[in-house]
């Protein structure tokens, strides 16, 4: 009776290795499996680039919106924009980059000029290397708004500003805006404001301090919203001194100052900065003094 024990015993002991040596082969061959396929599914960042249908159009004045896709196992860590060679860096006045979401990322390209045109090349790199892809933007002028206005203006004096406007677009609504100390407010007709649209102009008699500023038209047409150049007025308070020569001083170093603050936002729409190019610019000036 005890052999017979005995042998059920074992038969039941080997029986259950058998069991358990086959689960732990077909654990291990599905862990295998397993590891393959995630294996495979890692790969260096795949890149797509596209103008999402939310953003304008890529005619002078308006602002336009990269949208890149990037496909990336691991998750990319490290994306960078560039043009020209030159890292793209946002500064909320040319370039905008929204990177909360590392799948698709954006570079938003404020108030387009000209030189906006060429390629764009984002970069995105993860543990098993870097991908880069290129776009290009063309910058289109076939219907642009210009102002033309003054500078410099008198304290009481008027600011005219005149609109040339394309003739073959249908204008449904214009408007005048003002940006002062970083706050950019819509003009309104009010006393001393006339807002004409059907000759495309704006006037401010009296013109105080406070008109002070960068002017722009923006107008709605059949083609969409279209932006015009902008202007930089600065009111002159030379009044406040008693010769005509303290006055025409004073008029020197605002027009002086205007032109460098009109320098520098225009260097600041390139991918160096202006203090970057100004550094350059003395270097190579020192440079040249050395040399004499």
């Amino acid at each position: 009776m005890d052999r017979y024990i005995d042998m059920a015993f074992i038969q039941e002991r080997k029986f259950t290795m058998q069991r358990t040596c086959v689960i732990g082969i077909g654990l291990v061959i599905h862990i295998y499996l397993f590891y393959k396929k995630w294996k495979s599914s890692l790969q260096k960042p795949i890149i797509t680039m596209k103008i999402p249908t939310k953003s304008q159009s890529g005619t002078y004045g308006n602002s336009i919106t990269i949208e890149a896709t990037v496909d990336s196992s691991p998750e990319a860590l490290d994306i960078k924009w560039k043009k020209k060679n030159y890292t793209i860096k946002p500064d909320g006045r040319k370039f905008i980059i929204d990177e909360s979401n590392k799948a698709k990322p954006t570079l938003t390209i404020l108030c387009l000029d000209f030189d906006d045109s060429g390629n764009y090349t984002i970069s995105a790199t993860n543990a098993l290397g870097s991908t880069e892809e290129n776009f290009c933007i063309n910058v289109k002028g076939d219907n642009i708004i210009f102002i033309s206005g003054p500078v410099v203006v008198l304290p009481a004096g008027k600011i005219l500003f005149r609109a040339v406007k394309p003739p073959n677009i249908k204008i449904t609504r214009e408007e005048w805006y003002n940006t002062n100390n970083n706050i950019t407010r819509k003009i309104k007709s009010e006393e001393g404001i006339f807002l004409k649209p059907d000759v495309s102009t704006l006037e401010i008699d009296n013109a105080t301090t406070e008109n002070s500023g960068t002017y722009q038209l923006s107008v709605e047409s059949s083609i969409g919203t279209l932006k015009s150049n902008t202007i930089t007025v600065f009111v002159d308070d030379s009044e406040m001194f008693s010769t005509e020569q303290e006055g025409n001083c004073l008029r020197f170093y605002a027009l002086q100052s205007e032109c460098k603050e009109t320098m520098r936002k225009t260097m600041d729409r390139k991918i160096r900065n202006f203090s970057t190019t100004w550094t350059f610019y003395l270097q190579r000036h020192a440079a040249r003094n050395l040399r004499i």
